[in-house]
């Protein structure tokens, strides 16, 4: 998967008044612009690689985007991440880059089963008691086969853990302090490396520092076998979002933004017409996605969006700050994963699942000239957009059943 720069790719159907945008192919339209002030990763055939700062990333055959994230782990005075408790003389300070990761040799003492590695901490209340957030690690396995990553406060305070197997990605424990919510999973990726994901654990005090934990309790170590440990990442949010350097102070990655622009700014401009898209279908997947319709000058705008794994939403604002009209739909169990919005003299209609499920006349909603097309992340959740489509009029309701529902 490759990040690219603006290339011209606009594909005409049958309707000659719509327009299709496949982000599929791995390139925006001509004209159209990304917006990011800083630079992001990405996973590429399992190695983690670097995108510049206001450059498109696109993962799955979908376009990513990102919301604001900040890694809130720091260094400790050494330079390195991490502490390494019952280890002396057993840690390297010597990076070395596997499948991207720049990554920590750890070798265990003989006979000892409580070693841990811990990262930074983060500084008591920093964050609200009850606040939901993620943490990753990538490990590798150079002789010493079993671990477990956690997320936990205070000394015996683990919010969530998992443990595997670094051969085979075999996971044999997991423990959620019976939150069913959370979410803990390992992922390949090149060259032996496995990530590990705890998502959607809280925050049970304000004051005590949160950090993440590689452990090798139970799994004793004869002194010789090691294991391989890369920068963790602990964020706010329901999900991990793509990994952030840890740095002497807290870093942060700015949001995605895209804006459209070229064929489509002589295309736009009318008072009528529609908008769908169709956002990644990928099971469990909790993208939360934004597309905007927008004029800037009058402040009034339509926003799609998938709302979370129970549906999508239509919010219609009149001049940037009273919502108009506002609708969630359902969201298909199967299908492309689809959702429209249309727009004209005589309101404005949402579709979704092949229902309608938003119609609003013209007395409750004013028609805008819309001239600016914005895609973004919605929330704290990484978005995915596939495909997108704009009619220039709009389609007579039946094809938007139709089209919302296949």
């Amino acid at each position: 998967m490759a990040v690219l720069g603006p290339v011209s790719t606009l594909a005409r159907w049958r309707d000659p008044s719509m327009t299709e945008f496949d982000f599929g192919r791995g390139e925006l339209p001509a004209g159209w612009t990304a917006l990011r002030a800083s630079p992001t990763t990405y996973i590429d055939a399992g190695v983690r690689r670097t995108a510049a700062p206001n450059t498109p990333v696109f993962e799955g055959g979908a376009l990513r985007l990102e919301h604001q994230a900040t890694q809130l782990l720091m260094q400790y005075a050494n330079g390195t991440p991490f502490q390494v408790s019952r280890m002396a003389g057993y840690w390297s300070l010597t990076r070395t880059v596997h499948a991207g990761v720049a990554m920590y040799r750890v070798t265990p003492n003989e006979g000892d089963p409580g070693h841990y590695v811990d990262s930074g901490s983060i500084p008591v209340n920093r964050l609200a008691v009850g606040t939901r957030c993620s943490a990753q690690v990538a490990v590798k396995a150079d002789g010493f086969n079993q671990l477990r990553v956690e997320a936990f406060s205070g000394a015996a305070d683990r919010r969530a853990s998992i443990a595997f197997n670094l051969i085979t990605g075999q996971v044999l424990a997991v423990f959620n302090g019976g939150d069913s919510s959370i979410r803990l999973s390992v992922t390949a990726m090149a060259d032996g490396v496995w990530l590990a994901k705890l998502e959607n654990f809280d925050t049970v005090t304000g004051t005590t520092p949160m950090r993440v934990r590689v452990v090798t309790s139970g799994y004793s170590g004869d002194g010789v076998s090691s294991f391989w440990v890369g920068e963790p990442q602990f964020e706010v949010g329901p999900r991990c979002s793509s990994f952030i350097d840890v740095g002497a102070s807290e870093v942060t990655r700015l949001p995605d933004l895209i804006l459209a622009g070229g064929d489509w700014e002589n295309a736009v401009g009318r008072v009528e017409g529609a908008i769908a898209a169709e956002f990644d279908a990928t099971p469990g997947n909790n993208s939360t996605n934004m597309v905007r319709l927008a004029n800037p000058s009058g402040g009034d705008r339509i926003d799609i969006r998938r709302q979370g794994t129970g549906g999508v939403a239509v919010t219609f604002h009149n001049d940037g700050a009273s919502v108009a009209a506002s609708g969630v739909g359902p969201w298909p169990a199967r299908g492309a994963n689809r959702v429209a919005a249309a727009y004209g003299p005589d309101g404005l209609a949402a579709y979704a699942a092949g229902q309608r499920f938003l119609n609003v006349p013209t007395a409750a909603v004013r028609p805008q000239l819309f001239n600016r097309l914005e895609l973004a992340a919605s929330g704290q959740v990484t978005a995915y957009i596939s495909r997108l489509r704009l009619y220039r009029t709009r389609p007579p309701h039946e094809q938007l059943l139709a089209m919302t529902g296949v």
